[in-house]
C-alpha cells in the first residue's frame, strides 16, 4: 500500500493531539482487520464505533476529502470548505445523529466522441462519513 504524502495541520490551534493522526486511525484499522481475521464480530463493531467517533479519524477524513484532486469540486449540497475554520467546523459537525444519505449529483463533463459518460458527486459530509470507514 503506497504511503501518502504528510500535510499540513487544518489549524495550529487545534492540531493539539500528541502523535500521529494517521498513525492513530491505521492502527485502529489494523485492529479491526485482526479482529474480522479472527471473526472476533463483537470486537469489529466496537472498534468500528470507536474509529468512526475518534476525533483523529474525523480531522484525518477531513484533510483527505478536501486536499485531493477534487477538492475544488462541491458536492450535491453545494458547500465547498476552503479555509481552516470551514474544514474545523465540519469535523467538528461530523456525527451519525440524524443523517440521511443524499442523493449524488450526477455531471457529464464533455467527452470525445458520441459516447457519454457521466460522474457522480457525493456531498462534502458523505465524503467524509467514506472515507473515515474505508480509508
Amino acid at each position: 500500500m503506497p504511503k501518502r504524502k504528510k500535510v499540513a495541520p487544518l489549524t495550529p490551534s487545534h492540531d493539539d493531539l500528541g502523535g500521529d493522526r494517521e498513525s492513530i486511525v491505521n492502527g485502529l484499522q489494523t485492529r479491526i482487520a485482526k479482529a474480522t481475521h479472527e471473526g472476533k464480530w463483537n470486537m469489529v463493531k466496537r472498534l468500528r464505533y470507536l474509529l468512526t467517533h475518534t476525533y483523529s479519524a474525523k480531522l484525518l477524513a477531513v484533510r483527505i476529502v478536501t486536499q485531493n484532486k477534487g477538492k475544488r469540486t462541491p458536492g450535491v449540497d453545494g458547500v465547498l470548505w476552503t479555509s481552516a475554520s470551514d474544514k474545523m467546523r465540519a469535523a467538528l459537525s461530523l456525527t451519525d445523529r440524524q443523517y440521511h444519505a443524499k442523493p449524488l449529483r450526477r455531471i457529464y463533463p464533455p467527452s470525445i466522441g458520441f459516447t457519454t459518460s457521466s460522474v457522480q458527486i457525493p456531498e462534502k459530509s458523505r465524503s467524509f462519513r467514506v472515507t473515515s470507514t474505508h480509508s
